[in-house]
C-alpha cells in the first residue's frame, strides 16, 4: 500500500435529519432523568424555590404545546402555538429562576416537598415527551416503508400486467406463424 493510499481522505458521511431528531429525542429524555434527580436533591433542601416555581411553569408549558401536536397532520397556527409554549418553557426553566433569584424572593411561597413533586413530574413530563416523539417518528418511518412497499407492489402488478399481455400477443404470433407456416408447406406441396 502506497503512503498516499494511506492517508486518502474517505469522503464524509452526511447524516439525515432523522438522526439530528434521534440526538434530540435522546437529550430529552436525559434532562427528563436529570430532573428527577432534581427532585431527590430537592428534599435535602439544596435546591432553590425558584427553581422549582421555573420547572412547573416550564412542565405546563411542554405539556400544553403538546396538545397542539397530537395529530398526524398540524395547522400552521397550531404549529406557531406549539413553537411559542416550547419557548416559554425554556425560558421558564432557564431564565424565570434567575430574574427571580436577583429581583425578589418567593420565600416560603412553596415547601420542599412541592419541590419533589415538581422536579419529578417535569422530568417526567421530559420523558414521555421525548419518547412519545421516538414513537411517532418509528410510526411515520414504518408508514413511509409500508407506502414504498405498496408502490413496489402496483409497479410489481402493472410489470406483471404487462408481461401477461407480451405472452398473449407471443402466443398470438406463435399461432399465426404455425398458420403461415402451415399455409407454405400447402403452397409448396400444392405445386408440386
Amino acid at each position: 500500500m502506497k503512503d498516499s493510499e494511506r492517508y486518502k481522505k474517505e469522503p464524509k458521511k452526511l447524516y439525515g435529519r432523522e438522526q439530528a431528531h434521534f440526538i434530540t429525542e435522546i437529550m430529552i429524555c436525559f434532562i427528563g432523568i436529570c430532573m428527577i434527580l432534581l427532585a431527590f436533591l430537592s428534599l435535602t433542601g439544596q435546591v432553590p424555590k425558584e427553581y422549582a416555581f421555573g420547572a412547573t411553569l416550564a412542565g405546563f408549558c411542554f405539556v400544553y404545546a403538546d396538545f397542539f401536536i397530537l395529530e398526524e397532520k398540524v395547522s400552521g397556527k397550531d404549529l406557531v402555538t406549539y413553537g411559542i409554549f416550547l419557548f416559554l418553557g425554556v425560558l421558564s426553566f432557564i431564565l424565570l429562576p434567575v430574574v427571580l433569584l436577583i429581583g425578589t424572593s418567593l420565600g416560603n411561597l412553596f415547601m420542599s416537598e412541592s419541590d419533589f413533586f415538581t422536579f419529578m413530574a417535569f422530568g417526567i413530563v421530559l420523558i414521555t415527551m421525548g419518547y412519545k416523539t421516538t414513537v411517532v417518528r418509528r410510526q411515520e418511518h414504518r408508514t413511509k416503508i409500508s407506502s414504498g412497499f405498496e408502490e413496489l407492489q402496483e409497479e410489481l402488478n402493472a410489470k406483471l400486467e404487462e408481461n401477461t399481455k407480451m405472452l398473449e400477443r407471443l402466443e398470438w404470433i406463435e399461432e399465426e406463424l404455425a398458420r403461415v407456416q402451415s399455409l407454405a408447406s400447402d403452397i409448396g406441396t400444392d405445386d408440386k
